[in-house]
């Protein structure tokens, strides 16, 4: 038996029905930017979905810088294209070397998000004033409403009140918040001409090649531990008390498909089984792994309505090393899961059961919170979930339980290939033209199954749960949304997440056309012809003019402006209709 002044104890991060909640020791401390000043100090503001991320040296070596690939859909402030922005942050993992400045904002492929961005030297783009400008778009599961939140690293920064009365914005709906920037804009004088930094760093194709486009989103619990017994093919065994279970049975169903999703999905050399039913309960230093219900201790905060804690994972480890996959990895010898009290609403639901068990062992076997939001061990619960791992799940157990050729305690080698997705970029469309496009994705158990997974489609488009996106688009502009897909594997399912983009062009009209024009003194003038509008503008000589009205005599039309219009000699006048897509030709008078 291992003695418990040898131990050392970690409580991990609980999963909860909305949202991630920690605190510890301080690294960093900031005086929090105001409102108005974080609007006014950045040369970008954007909203987008995250669509890759990756990691790589620089070019001397003595620096790991993250690119965050963007998919803009709103440009609030400054010049951007409108199919890709990159991002270069400091920090990252570069095989097993990771270089972590605490305070700057971590990314997830699929996330939706609200920047604040300023440039560097080298002209590259980057998230102003660290965590400060950066802001997760998030949808209320219950109302449908879309909120901004800014990403929060309490853990690692001390946060001091400025001395300005000016208000500072950590979540706020999203159209009032637009709303308080468009505002703030107004008053400003924006800068003109050619943005002086690039949308994409210099040597971004480069270094995507150099990291194989790929950054590992899973995150190891408290620098590494594992269980060093699965080496040997033993299995890890959690006893059961079924007292208070959501779930008739004791959730016996949930928690075993739980355990081999783990191994059967992954090809992890881990195996996990339910052993005997215990009358043990929470969480307790005693060399024994236990699951139990209902918080029996009262170790947890109750919740309010059906939002809280979900669950908590305790586990217990010593001093001891091994070196697996280039990581000194410490040795686990106990794991205890409790279940919160009064979360029947959510727990009560099998899938929704397996899918938080299914997290908590990942906790179990080593796995922090992923980045990813594809992956189970996104540290938000979700409806209907399941217990099906993402790649960046697979990932990181096979990373810390490396897969055996001979099958021994590892679940049958090498598995299939996971699904992934191969739509990025759709076709466009046009507004008021009908539109169908099907997704695809490679790997996997063919069929799969589609659903959205962040944002909103555009107006008038509908995604099946064939994949096939159809529809009347409604609104022009440029779309951004993260779908998921799910194969249709009975032993190995997998999962795939990421952001697709559909760009949506007005309908165009035809061009209109000047028949002839009518001058009525110095400040009237008539123009005749067809294609006009009410909102069209009228140019003549240079000058412009909104028409005062827009009347029909039979199939011509009469646009009617009024002011000082500046006139010349007969025949060296000239007129031009505009409207808001098109263009007449120039008519002389």
């Amino acid at each position: 038996m291992v003695k418990l002044c040898r131990m050392l104890v970690a409580f991990l991060a609980p999963l909860l029905a909305l949202a991630v909640i920690s605190s510890n020791a301080h690294a960093t401390t900031v005086v929090m930017l105001t409102d108005l000043d974080l609007i006014a100090s950045s040369r970008v503001i954007v909203t987008g979905t995250v669509r890759g991320v990756f990691s790589a040296w620089d070019d001397d070596r003595s620096t790991i810088w993250t690119y965050v690939e963007i998919t803009p859909d709103r440009i609030l402030k400054g010049q951007l294209p409108s199919d890709l922005i990159v991002l270069k942050q400091p920090g990252g993992v570069v095989g097993s070397t990771a270089m972590r400045v605490l305070g700057q904002p971590l990314f997830g492929v699929g996330r939706h998000v609200l920047l604040y961005l300023n440039v560097a030297s080298d002209r590259s783009l980057h998230v102003a004033h660290c965590f400060m400008g950066m802001f997760s778009i998030v949808e209320d599961p219950a109302s449908g409403t879309l909120s901004v939140e800014r990403w929060n690293d309490s853990e690692n920064v001390d946060r001091i009140p400025g001395t300005e009365q000016s208000e500072v914005t950590d979540r706020a709906p999203l159209n009032q918040y637009l709303r308080r920037i468009r505002d703030v804009l107004r008053t400003q004088v924006q800068a003109s001409g050619v943005a002086d930094y690039d949308a994409v760093p210099a040597e971004y194709s480069r270094k995507k090649e150099e990291a194989s486009g790929y950054s590992p989103d899973f995150v190891l619990q408290v620098g590494g531990v594992r269980w060093m017994d699965a080496d040997n093919g033993q299995p890890m065994v959690f006893l059961l008390n079924p007292n208070q279970a959501p779930i008739a049975g004791g959730a016996v169903a949930e928690l075993s498909r739980a355990m081999t999703a783990w191994t059967a999905q992954s090809g992890a050399n881990i195996q996990l089984q339910l052993g005997a039913q215990t009358s043990l309960c929470g969480q307790a230093l005693d060399n024994v792994s236990v699951i139990s219900f209902a918080d029996c201790h009262g170790q947890l905060d109750p919740p309010i309505g059906c939002s809280g804690v979900l669950a908590v994972t305790t586990i217990g480890f010593t001093s001891e090393t091994k070196t697996v996959s280039g990581q000194p990895f410490k040795r686990l010898v106990e794991a205890d899961l409790v279940f919160n009290k009064g979360m029947d609403c959510f727990l009560g639901i099998s899938a929704n059961m397996a899918g938080v068990s299914c997290h908590e062992l990942g906790h179990a076997l080593g796995l922090a919170h992923s980045t990813d939001p594809a992956a189970i061990m996104w540290g938000s619960a979700r409806a209907g979930r399941d217990a099906v791992l993402g790649s960046d799940d697979i990932a990181g157990v096979r990373y810390i339980y490396p897969p055996t050729t001979g099958g021994g305690g590892g679940g049958g080698g090498i598995p299939p290939t996971p699904v992934s997705i191969t739509s990025l970029t759709l076709p466009g469309a046009t507004q008021g033209q009908r539109y169908q496009e099907t997704l695809s994705a490679t790997g996997g158990t063919p069929p799969y199954s589609w659903r959205v997974f962040s944002g909103q489609m555009p107006p008038g488009l509908s995604l099946t749960t064939s994949g096939l996106i159809s529809g009347t688009p409604s609104e022009p502009g440029f779309f951004s949304i993260s779908v998921l897909v799910v194969d249709s594997s009975q032993t190995s399912p997998s999962s795939d997440a990421k952001a697709i983009s559909l760009n949506i062009t007005s309908q165009p009209s035809s061009a209109p056309v000047i028949a002839g024009v009518h001058i009525k003194g110095s400040k009237k003038l008539q123009i005749f012809g067809q294609g006009f509008r009410i909102d069209s503008i009228a140019l003549i000589n240079g000058v412009s003019f909104s028409p005062k009205s827009l009347d029909s005599d039979g199939a011509t039309q009469i646009l009617f402006c009024k002011g000082k219009l500046h006139l010349g000699p007969a025949g060296t006048n000239v007129v031009q209709v505009f409207t808001s897509d098109n263009r007449s030709a120039p008519f002389s008078f």
